[in-house]
């Protein structure tokens, strides 16, 4: 199904996808998400006396070869805040691969201090939308092997462009949530909250990220399909208390149509 790693959050940053792409964190606590849901967020908080280029809140997925592909799709859950002192009218980076040098350089995926979705590869950038802060809203970018980038906002397409360079293919830069590290430091970090995150190494359908805002998305969790409309979502490991009774009761069902 093209999932490279899905973060629900649940309690820690644990890629439930079963590809092991597990995050380390660093300073982001757990929130609540968009539906009031306890520990089930991570909140990135921005410290105004923090030093310029200084690594702060993030989180830090070590590089696997599954992230290099010559299209991806990217999907997040925001919850942008205004930042403070002199890191305020500064972008908010929800995604990236940066790090190393500039042979190394893949993506950015953030949201602007004047409210867009923003997405970077190489030299060519693409702004997009209208993003409210201080409010939950869904937003994802996909990009194809012919250099087509769409964006998309609370599951409806906003815009399209067209970059002439491919993906990088060969990087060896980490993958971060709410922090951009580049070789000069650690920029354009993000204050806010966020939640399921996605990144898949193939082009989802207009309608299969309409499904990612709508909660009805079907997601391929440790080989199993997993429907997140309030239903199990990862019955092969699940890491929620309530999947993992769900499944429990799920066992005991089977256990006893064996038995007869």
């Amino acid at each position: 199904d093209g999932l490279v790693a899905y973060y629900p959050f649940n309690g820690n940053a644990n890629d439930a996808s079963g590809n092991g792409n597990n995050g380390a964190v660093s300073g982001a606590t757990l929130t609540s998400d968009k539906d009031g849901n306890t520990n089930k967020a991570y909140e990135f908080t921005v410290d105004e006396n923090g030093g310029w280029g200084s690594k702060q809140d993030e989180i830090t997925i070590n590089v696997r070869p599954m992230m290099n592909s010559n299209e991806i799709t990217l999907s997040a859950w925001v919850y942008p805040r205004s930042k403070p002192g002199n890191f305020a009218n500064r972008p908010l980076t929800v995604f990236g691969r940066w790090d190393i040098n500039v042979a190394n350089e893949v993506f950015r995926f953030k949201v602007t201090e004047d409210n867009k979705i923003y997405f970077q590869a190489g030299s060519e950038s693409f702004k997009s939308g209208q993003i409210n802060y201080d409010t939950w809203s869904h937003i994802a970018i996909t990009v194809g092997s012919n250099g087509t980038v769409k964006s998309y906002l609370n599951g409806s397409y906003v815009d399209e462009t067209n970059f002439s360079t491919p993906l990088n293919v060969n990087s060896q830069s980490n993958l971060t949530i709410g922090s951009l590290v580049s070789s000069n430091g650690t920029w354009y970090l993000f204050d806010g909250k966020l939640d399921e995150l996605g990144y898949w190494n193939k082009v989802l359908t207009s309608q299969e990220i309409a499904n990612l805002f709508s909660g009805s998305a079907d997601i391929l969790l440790n080989g199993t399909v997993s429907a997140e409309n309030n239903q199990i979502k990862n019955v092969a490991d699940p890491t929620d208390a309530q999947d993992a009774a769900t499944k429990s009761y799920i066992d005991s069902l089977i256990g006893n149509l064996q038995s007869e």
